[in-house]
């Protein structure tokens, strides 16, 4: 929403614009590199004892993301809903390839920075900014993904990047000078689109028709709701849009 509002704003005006993407991955600006050690140490021993999914640092990390466990995933694109049922999941055989853990980086934030470039950033923030700006006709550039800013901040000290809560640490100091201070210490503020209120407003008809969905397994569509929801709502209309069938 954010960048198609961007994307009118600009239309008919300019036909090429700068945009920031890369700069959270490149500098560490998410919120869940605070104290990454210690949350992917806590994240390894909990898929060490099976509760949660990931194989190695790096698979534990990119799992964690996902909405539903590999299990889940399993079941609910299976009619059959056992346990033991099998389907394809794509997530869990990516982070499964030796290669993509045999590159990665070592050290907990440079494994994150690493995997959000190779996954969140160039499979859903570039595509999305390139569609909302192509909508209007417009070119965006990303100085932030010039590959020489990226191997030379992976290569920063970790500190440099991220200090406990502080993020952003490198960038934020270089123009210091340069940015009122109101600007250069206010909290990072993401573009998380309202889906609660759009389900339960103008999406909970289509919502309510939508879910649950024939086609994937019914007890983990139960008592969906926030992003588990809406991951559901989307997959159904994807699924009955191409006549899905599995």
């Amino acid at each position: 929403m954010a960048a198609l509002a961007l994307a009118r704003a600009v239309g008919g005006r300019y036909k090429v614009i700068l945009d920031g993407d890369g700069g959270d991955e490149a500098f560490g600006g998410y919120s869940h590199y605070e104290f990454i050690g210690s949350k992917q140490a806590a994240k390894f021993c909990a898929a060490t004892a099976g509760l949660v999914d990931g194989s190695g640092r790096t698979g534990v990390y990119v799992q964690s993301k996902s909405t539903f466990r590999a299990a889940e995933r399993r079941r609910l694109m299976s009619r059959n809903p056992a346990p033991g049922a099998h389907g394809s999941d794509a997530l869990s055989a990516f982070v499964g390839v030796d290669g993509f853990h045999r590159v990665a980086p070592k050290g907990a934030l440079k494994h994150a920075l690493w995997s959000d470039r190779h996954l969140y950033l160039a499979n859903d923030l570039t595509y999305k900014m390139d569609m909302a700006l192509a909508s209007r006709g417009i070119e965006g550039r990303a100085p932030l993904l010039d590959h020489r800013l990226l191997e030379w901040t992976q290569n920063l000290a970790d500190q440099d990047l991220v200090r406990g809560r502080q993020k952003k640490v490198l960038l934020r100091e270089a123009y210091r000078m340069e940015l009122p201070p109101e600007i250069e210490a206010r909290s990072k503020h993401g573009f998380g689109a309202p889906i609660t209120a759009w389900m339960a407003g103008p999406l909970e008809e289509l919502t309510r028709a939508s879910v649950p969905c024939s086609l994937l397994a019914p007890e983990l569509q139960r008592r969906a709701a926030g992003q588990r929801l809406w991951t559901l709502l989307t997959l159904s209309q994807w699924a009955q849009h191409w006549r899905a069938t599995w």
